[in-house]
């Protein structure tokens, strides 16, 4: 069986891939390159196809089934990168991974107190050499209340690591669950975006999440309050956001996701102009913190990945069940 992989990063990726491929008894190709039109011909003559968050389209997916590719898998645990109603009108089937939700739990909870705290001013007065404590206004964390969207593994293990961190935990999903309730109370998102100090996201991306801050639902935040968002890019109108922070309307936001981040993130920008015009607008304002999807970026959460996407290859063909499977 012959595995080519996208967006192949051979720095922590090297090991891994090398290690599951042998275990699972995979031939692999590579490319640093994202899936595209005009490099889709790499993965003629092989069996199955990995990528990272690159769009894969229909146009795509059509050469794939023609050159007679089996399954895609990405080694993420969103899939709105994929087209997944051509894919089953093809027969193409895909797939996702997963990885212990700690890693961007921990991420979301140090860019609350890196808000709080008013991290990126005192780092760039730093960097000048300017060492006094003006204009740094900063608060504790334990004085503020925090409304998580979204009690999925990762969002849950947030509410479970700021119980004793905040003032106050609120929480709103569609599908409750027992163990984020816990940690904190369950409510409505108009309840959230009014009352609460840190708003932080942790839904997948769909149609119905979509902008689920938009400018009505900063309109209603307090002044003083600041978005997180370590899940996807979509779930903020990101003109929206830039909005009410010229017009102060909220006092900040940590990203480490934005609308359209593909072919940003994980690429090389400093000799170059970046493309991206909210983005260089975002990261001008002292009250923003930009990552570049790098919540999850730890060496376990890494290995997670990339095992749980090449094992999702070959358990249909053991006829297994295979809980990463899409369509």
């Amino acid at each position: 069986m012959k595995l080519f992989v996208y967006n192949f990063n051979s720095g922590q990726e090297s090991a891994f891939f090398e290690k599951y491929a042998n275990q699972f008894g995979l031939e692999l190709g590579f490319t640093s390159e994202p899936p595209s039109i005009e490099n889709i011909e790499l993965a003629n003559g092989y069996d199955y196809v990995n990528v990272m968050l690159s769009p894969v389209c229909k146009e795509m997916l059509v050469r794939l089934k023609e050159m007679g590719i089996k399954m895609i898998s990405t080694r993420t645990v969103g899939y709105d990168h994929f087209d997944l109603r051509s894919a089953k009108e093809l027969g193409l089937h895909l797939s996702n991974s997963s990885y212990p939700p700690d890693a961007v739990a921990e991420y979301s909870v140090m860019l609350m107190i890196m808000v709080c705290r008013n991290i990126k001013l005192m780092l760039e007065k730093g960097n000048i050499n300017d060492y006094s404590l003006n204009h740094l206004p900063t608060t504790n964390m334990s004085e503020k209340k925090v409304g998580i969207i979204g009690t999925g593994k990762i969002g849950t293990g947030v509410a479970k690591k700021i119980k004793n961190l905040c003032k106050e935990v609120l929480m709103y999903d569609i599908a409750q669950n027992d163990e984020a309730a816990s940690y904190g109370t369950y409510t409505d998102l108009e309840t959230i975006f009014k009352t609460c100090d840190i708003v932080s996201l942790h839904t997948p991306m769909s149609p119905e999440t979509k902008h689920i801050v938009n400018a009505e639902r900063l309109a209603m935040m307090r002044s003083s309050a600041v978005i997180i968002n370590t899940a996807r890019g979509s779930l903020i109108d990101t003109k929206a956001l830039i909005k009410a922070l010229q017009e102060k309307q909220i006092a900040g936001a940590a990203l480490d996701v934005i609308e359209g981040e593909e072919g940003i993130v994980f690429h090389d920008f400093k000799h170059d102009v970046l493309p991206h015009e909210s983005l260089s607008i975002l990261q001008n304002m002292p009250n923003v913190i930009f990552s570049p999807h790098a919540a999850y970026y730890t060496k376990t959460s890494i290995e997670h990945m990339i095992k749980n996407s090449l094992e999702s290859l070959v358990l249909p063909k053991n006829k297994e069940d295979n809980p990463w499977f899409l369509v």
